[in-house]
């Protein structure tokens, strides 16, 4: 009985081809990985950014809501400012700037007397005040227990608010002018 003849192809890979086309994947794969690495990173970032920028704005919202309803202003410094409020309740609403905690807490007679975070991971965080004329410039450094006199609260035009945010090596700027409308 005869054997049918085996045909051999030598279509198998030699030593070296293999080690060659394993060279080529591993570069390839390398390169699609730092590509979806650093999107990764910059998608991050992107987020961190989003959340700075929505905390901000939710900050800076109510402040300006407060600001704009008050009746008077009853204490400011470039770290607190009090203010009361029109309306029946006589709500007193307080912002005050916490650097230790790097926190901007808003206490208010009504709702929270205790006081509520506004605004977390503030890494700086000044009021700026002007009257029709000037700046008027709140030194807490130098006069720790004193802010802007009776006398310049009502004369107020303008109240500007200049913060930092920071989370994960991000970090957001943020600067807005509120114009208070005292009755």
């Amino acid at each position: 009985m005869k054997h049918p003849k085996r045909i051999f192809c030598n279509s198998s890979f030699s030593l070296i081809e293999t080690i060659i086309a394993l060279g080529v994947v591993t570069i390839i794969t390398g390169a699609v990985t730092l590509y979806l690495g650093s999107g990764l990173n910059l998608w991050s970032k992107a987020r961190t950014l989003t959340e700075l920028e929505h905390n901000s704005r939710l900050a800076l919202f109510w402040i300006g809501r407060d600001i704009r309803e008050a009746r008077e202003i009853k204490y400011a410094d470039a770290g607190k400012i009090k203010l009361l409020k029109r309306g029946v309740a006589q709500e007193l609403v307080t912002y005050q700037y916490d650097p230790n905690h790097q926190t901007l807490k808003r206490f208010s007679t009504t709702v929270s007397p205790n006081g509520e975070i506004l605004l977390k991971r503030a890494s700086s965080f000044n009021f700026i005040y002007h009257d029709s004329s000037a700046l008027i410039n709140p030194d807490p450094v130098a006069n720790p227990n004193t802010g802007i006199s009776v006398a310049e609260l009502k004369q107020l035009k303008l109240i500007g608010i200049i913060f930092k945010t920071t989370l994960n090596n991000s970090s957001l700027d943020s600067l807005v002018s509120i114009t208070p409308k005292f009755p």
